[in-house]
């Protein structure tokens, strides 16, 4: 579950950054 919200995170900041 941890690292699901990590995943999430890390998609959320590269959609962000492209």
């Amino acid at each position: 579950q941890f690292q699901l919200t990590i995943e999430n995170i890390a998609n959320k900041y590269l959609q962000n950054a492209s």
